[in-house]
């Protein structure tokens, strides 16, 4: 749409355009203007800020529709971040079941009442030749499995950032045929 210059009383020329018809507005001196009609506004002098540099300054200034999404992207990757940092934090410790040297170490520094002592408890516990599952040992599985796919989601979330807005780049400066 065209702009046009209103004159003011001060000398000084305010852009307005064919959406203010009718409307009134204010000079930069602070002094109200009633914009005419579509008919006496176009009898107005025609603004000299092209379409180019108007649609220039606007793109360059505005966010767009990629913009948006990159930064919707950007927003959700520092989550997916924050939450993998949460969980990495939050994961039980490691524990790693004696070996059978370790035993015997200990059964040959430990009093006769420490030893009996184990011995109550292993009976009590019904030890057996299988794969003894530790208290958290699944749930640090499945916290690593958080970890690892809000990892994953953090890093592809700033690629498709990235990527939106540089093929908007691109795009953008391609020839017009």
């Amino acid at each position: 749409m065209p702009d046009y210059l209103l004159p003011c009383v001060c000398g000084q020329q305010t852009h307005v355009s064919i959406v203010q018809a009718g409307q009134s507005v204010r000079c930069v001196c602070g002094a109200p203007l009633q914009v005419p009609n579509l008919r006496e506004l176009r009898e107005l002098a025609p603004a000299e800020i092209s379409a180019r540099s108007a649609g220039r300054f606007h793109s360059r200034h505005a966010w767009g529709y990629r913009h948006r999404v990159a930064f919707l992207l950007l927003l959700g990757s520092l989550a997916a971040g924050a939450l993998a940092i949460y969980l990495a934090r939050r994961l039980p410790e490691v524990r790693v079941p004696a070996t059978p040297q370790q035993v015997a170490q200990w059964l040959e520094t430990s009093s006769p009442g420490e030893t009996l002592a184990l011995y109550h408890q292993m009976i009590q516990s019904e030890l057996q030749p299988k794969r003894v599952v530790f208290a958290g040992e699944e749930e640090r599985k499945l916290m690593l499995w958080g970890v690892g796919i809000a990892l994953g989601a953090s890093i592809g979330g700033l690629f498709l950032a990235f990527g939106v807005l540089w093929h908007g780049r691109r795009r953008k400066k391609t020839p017009a045929a």
